[in-house]
C-alpha cells in the first residue's frame, strides 16, 4: 500500500518527502533525549552523560538494603537464642527488606522479605496462638 502511494508522486517530490521524514525523525529523537533527563550536550551526541534510559539509585537504598540483610539473618541466629529478641529484631528486618526492593540489591532484597516474612509470620501464628490457648 506504501509503495501504491510512492509510485503516485513523481521522483522530485518523492526525495523531499524523504527528506522532511528523516528530518523529522531526527527531532523527535533528540527531544526523547532531552526528555529523558540529557542536556543540550547529551543531544548533541556527547558520549559522557550517562544514557536516558538508565535507572538511578540512591545510595540510601542500597544502605537501607544492606540494612535489611544484616537484620534477618540477625532475627534467624538470635531465633535460637530467645524467641522474643527475634521477633523485635524481625519486624525492622521486615521494613528495611521491604523499602530495600527500590535498591540495587533488589533480589537480595526480595530474598530477605520472604525470609523475614516467614519468621514473622511464624511468630505471629504460633508464638501468639501458644500465648493465647495455654492461658
Amino acid at each position: 500500500m506504501a509503495e501504491e502511494n510512492k509510485k503516485d508522486i513523481p521522483q522530485n517530490d518523492q526525495v523531499k518527502a524523504e527528506e522532511k521524514s528523516s528530518a523529522t525523525n531526527a527531532v523527535v529523537k533528540d527531544a526523547r533525549v532531552v526528555e529523558d533527563g540529557g542536556d543540550a550536550a547529551a543531544a548533541a551526541g556527547d558520549s559522557t552523560q550517562d544514557k536516558p534510559g538508565k535507572k538511578h539509585y540512591a545510595p540510601i537504598w542500597n544502605i537501607i538494603a544492606v540494612l535489611g540483610i544484616l537484620l534477618t539473618i540477625a532475627a534467624w541466629i538470635v531465633l535460637f537464642y530467645n524467641d522474643l529478641t527475634a521477633m523485635i529484631v524481625v519486624v525492622p528486618a521486615f521494613i528495611c527488606s521491604a523499602l530495600g526492593v527500590h535498591s540495587r540489591l533488589r533480589r537480595w532484597s526480595i530474598t530477605m522479605l520472604i525470609a523475614s516474612g516467614v519468621l514473622l509470620l511464624v511468630f505471629v501464628l504460633f508464638w501468639a496462638a501458644i500465648k493465647i490457648f495455654l492461658k
